[in-house]
This record gives structure tokens, C-alpha cells and sequence, in this order.
């Protein structure tokens, strides 16, 4: 389930635009799946993508920034893949991973946030290949 106030989230016809003013701009958890392209994900209080509980999911060409922590929060066994999404001027890393979690980020700019590009904690496992830093 992605969440996000019902009077925040726009359509253009091309794009989808995520914000919420408290917690994360998009949350799943619980062993779905999302798939989610060409959108933008911001002003997140906690950050703009949480992933909890086994996670899936696919996020391709998206845009990730101005989140109050991480732009993208992967937890408790999630594993989503992540492939040519800007990630930037989040407070905190642009991808943290913690509690045995995994994922691919592939081929993403992970430029301008507040804390750098990764925070690895409690084996988590990340594949990255072509990423900008």
C-alpha cells in the first residue's frame, strides 16, 4: 500500500508526485510489492521511500529528494530493486539499509544529501553497480 495524503498526490498524465507532510512520502511493508516508475517522492518527514516487514519492490526513473531523513529507508528483511532514480538533498543518506534487509541500486545519482550515498547497518546486503556519488 502506497501511502500518501488524498489531497497531495498529483497527476500530470506522465508522472505521479508523492508528498506527505509526516512520515514517509511511500510505505510498504508487509510482504507487498510495488512497482512504481517515472514519479517523484518528496517532503517525506522520516524519509520518501520506508520499506518494512519483507518489502518488494521496483522503482525505475524516479525522482527521490527533499526528505526530512533518508531518501530511501530499507528494513526488517525488505528487498526492493531500485535502477535509474536521482536520490538527492535528503537529510540524511540517500539509501540506508538495516535488520537484514537487501536490495539492488543500480545505475541511480546518489548525489547532494545531507549524510552522503549509504548507510549499511545489521547485516544488511545491498548490490550496487553504476551509481553516481
Amino acid at each position: 500500500m502506497a501511502v500518501a495524503p488524498k489531497e497531495s498526490l498529483d497527476r500530470d498524465g506522465r508522472s505521479e508526485t508523492f508528498r506527505a507532510p509526516s512520515g514517509g512520502a511511500v510505505r510498504k511493508r508487509h510482504r507487498h510489492v510495488m512497482t512504481l516508475q517515472a514519479c517523484k517522492i518528496h517532503n517525506g518527514k522520516v524519509g520518501g521511500v520506508l520499506l518494512l516487514e519483507e518489502a518488494r519492490g521496483t522503482f525505475e526513473n524516479c525522482d527521490i529528494y527533499d526528505n526530512g531523513f533518508s531518501g530511501v529507508w530499507i528494513r526488517t528483511g525488505s528487498n526492493p530493486t531500485i535502477r535509474n532514480t536521482k536520490i538527492n538533498r535528503n537529510d540524511g543518506v540517500a539509501v540506508l539499509s538495516e535488520q537484514n534487509s537487501a536490495g539492488s541500486i543500480l545505475d541511480c545519482d546518489l548525489t547532494g544529501n545531507g549524510r552522503g550515498a549509504w548507510s549499511e547497518l545489521a547485516e544488511s546486503q545491498l548490490s550496487r553497480r553504476g551509481n553516481t556519488e
